[in-house]
């Protein structure tokens, strides 16, 4: 399994690489997959939330307005409306953060999947996606439209699978949200949600989770909050998912 790996926000490959190592270590040990970083063609400023220390540059891949000066994952999702309490619905938590957060997100989304439809052909082919936070919701976009212009050209994706690191809900090629309320289609390929219990943004990571086929998604939950866990039982669970969907394919050529 090749996977196209996508960082979080305001950090770059390089850190995603590091804080993914035990899942890498997991996975690569027997081949079982392989991981392809890219960047985004964002510059930002760094976050204080990153884990671990992040070299510049800090990248990301959508164009988001966030409060002014506020770097800090808890009072940015208090500020912009996607606190836990703040909303009935994940969806209702995602409209609110769409009418307050994007800012000229239309030409970044249309390059973004530029810039990845050219990696995907130059580089590819790809078996699935993994992405962390603002990662996890380019991965989420990426599986979307490929499964959409697959349907369209009337072929199969070679996209099987994501995983999805709290994350958000994929955009639509108009840069809106895709949300379970606005749409019947869903992520059709096997995904795998991995969301923290304290985790400020849990909503938009449900969010995702309503977007994907509920006969091929799976949760993976822990007790920490906007992090990637690194307990090597929950990695395993990510590295068991992964080789299960291995396996699927295998016995499906």
């Amino acid at each position: 399994m090749r996977l196209l790996c996508f960082h979080g926000g305001a950090t770059n490959s390089e850190h995603f690489k590091k804080v993914i190592y035990h899942l890498r270590q997991n996975l690569e040990a027997d081949g079982a997959a392989s991981f392809h970083f890219v960047d985004g063609l964002i510059p930002t400023p760094p976050s204080i939330n990153v884990e671990y220390q992040c070299p510049p540059p800090t990248l990301r891949f959508f164009a988001f307005n966030e409060p002014d000066g506020v770097r800090d994952i808890e009072t940015s999702a208090k500020k912009i409306g996607l606190g836990a309490s703040t909303a009935n619905s994940p969806e209702d938590a995602m409209r609110i953060g769409e009418a307050q957060m994007v800012l000229e997100i239309q030409d970044t989304v249309e390059i973004f999947l530029d810039y990845v439809s050219n990696i995907m052909e130059e580089e590819g082919p790809f078996d699935g996606v993994i992405g962390a936070s603002e990662g996890a919701g380019a991965a989420a976009t990426v599986l979307l439209y490929d499964q959409e212009v697959c349907r369209e050209k009337g072929t199969e994706s070679k996209l099987k699978c994501g995983i999805f690191f709290v994350g958000f809900p994929p955009f639509n090629r108009d840069a809106t949200f895709h949300l379970a309320d606005r749409s019947k289609v869903r992520i059709e390929a096997p995904t795998c949600h991995i969301i923290g219990q304290k985790d400020p943004l849990a909503k938009i990571s449900e969010a995702l989770w309503n977007v994907c086929d509920e006969r091929t998604r799976v949760l993976v939950d822990h007790e920490q909050g906007h992090i990637i866990p690194h307990e090597p039982q929950i990695m395993a669970r990510i590295a068991d998912f992964v080789r299960k969907v291995g396996r699927d394919e295998a016995n499906l050529a």
